[in-house]
């Protein structure tokens, strides 16, 4: 098939950030040609098609004899998504020549690429400010729906009923709320530390975690979790909705100080808890993509930390961590890791069974919460089940008595016990 227009790059790949350089051959000339514009653009699949355009330039308007050779140069952005095919979507790139001729068809001319990460020799400061200062792209925003149905709940026999359900399952968000305070009373200001700027593939992060001890704690483990993640949409088949959907492609764990007992030091109100260690990138992951750029897809990597504390709620901490469109060139050793104990004179470490030292509190190492969240949620559904079956039945109220009252005395045990543990 012949064709009017054809396009030629100085190379089949392409690294982030190149100067992609190129020509526009026109075969058949054009009499009357608005303009003749070659863009860089990049498809992504994902809850649906599309093609969002990086860059565009002139080459020529009016008449175009045939023959006519246009060379050209555009900037691939430092943060252009690299040419990937995951489970969730892909990202394609190609370069499009558009000659726009009044009162007929448009001739053009599509040329696909692979675009590559780029290669920087190491994570040096002044060579990402100069990676990541070159053209950025240019974000797709799309408005979200909001929610058009209200339901409405009419006087009906079932009133009663529902009621009760709302007053059986009111105290399990409460507690809930209450379970995640009570670690305040055990340890404060957890953080986790990295780096703030944009990272390498294939780069070692450093992680510092941090916290204030308060009173002993049994840990099961502190466990630190690199997850890299893809987040799409597809159609239901209804329309204006859709279904979610998530990958995970990459997963590392470290599980750090398993079945420890911390304790604050003698002498000390509250221990400093300091442990540096460090975490990989992986060489061949995907890009960062944000909700921004592909719609509502997202690829995106998250550090989690969590203290696996027995018998209480677990308190965590993600962090994410947004990546450059380029990794380091050789595999790097993993750094060395300081250690919790040296870096924490103020806390004990104890292995599980070993006797503490003298002047060491370890009483609330044994403590466990969940029995008195479990108590006064139960006596709430005896009190809730009492007092409807007194409503519905009257005159048969043999065991409605007894659990109302069996159910608010359960209630007073469980929240004195509750808090007792919490502040004890």
């Amino acid at each position: 098939m012949y064709e009017p227009i054809i396009i030629t790059l100085a190379s089949e790949t392409w690294s982030a950030g190149d100067l992609l350089r190129g020509t526009v051959d026109v075969l058949q000339e054009l009499n009357d040609c608005s303009e003749l514009k070659v863009e860089l653009v990049y498809g992504h699949c994902g809850s649906n098609w599309g093609k969002v355009t990086i860059a565009d330039a002139i080459l020529g308007k009016g008449a175009i004899p045939g023959g006519t050779s246009f060379p050209f140069e555009i900037q691939i952005p430092s943060n252009a998504p690299f040419t990937f095919k995951g489970q969730g979507y892909s990202i394609e790139w190609i370069v499009r020549a558009t000659a726009d001729v009044p009162l007929a068809l448009d001739p053009k001319a599509e040329l696909a690429f692979v675009l590559l990460p780029a290669v920087l020799e190491r994570p040096d400061a002044d060579e990402i400010d100069r990676f990541v200062g070159l053209s950025s792209t240019p974000k797709e925003k799309k408005k979200g729906k909001l929610a058009e149905t209200l339901i409405l709940i009419l006087l009906s026999p079932f009133l009663i009923l529902f009621l009760a359900i709302v007053i059986v399952l009111l105290p399990i968000p409460l507690f809930y709320f209450a379970k995640k305070k009570v670690v305040d009373t055990r340890l404060r200001d957890f953080t986790v530390d990295i780096p703030e700027r944009p990272l390498l593939l294939g780069e070692w992060i450093p992680v510092t975690v941090r916290f204030r001890l308060k009173k002993a704690i049994d840990l099961v483990g502190l466990r630190i979790c690199l997850r890299g993640t893809e987040d799409w949409r597809t159609a239901s088949g209804v329309k204006g909705q859709s279904s979610s959907h998530s990958h995970n492609f990459h997963e590392q764990v470290n599980e750090k100080l398993t079945d420890t007992i911390l304790a604050v030091a003698p002498n000390s109100r509250r221990g400093e808890f300091e442990y540096k260690t460090y975490v990989k990138l992986p060489t061949h992951g995907l890009p960062t993509l944000s909700s921004t750029d592909v719609h509502y897809d997202d690829v995106h990597y998250d550090l989690i930390t969590t203290l696996d504390i027995r018998g209480w709620p677990d308190p965590t901490v993600g962090k994410r961590i947004k990546t450059l469109s380029a990794k380091v060139t050789e595999p790097q050793p993993p750094p060395e890791v300081e250690s919790a104990p040296k870096l924490s004179p103020n806390i004990v470490f104890l292995n599980k069974g070993v006797s503490a030292p003298a002047g060491v509190d370890v009483s609330t190492a044994d403590s466990s919460i969940w029995l008195w969240i479990i108590l006064p949620t139960a006596g709430v559904v005896a009190m809730a089940c009492g007092a409807l079956d007194w409503i519905l039945h009257p005159m048969f109220v043999t065991w409605a008595k007894p659990a109302l009252v069996g159910g608010a005395v359960t209630v007073v045990v469980g929240l004195t016990g509750f808090f007792y543990k919490i502040y004890g």
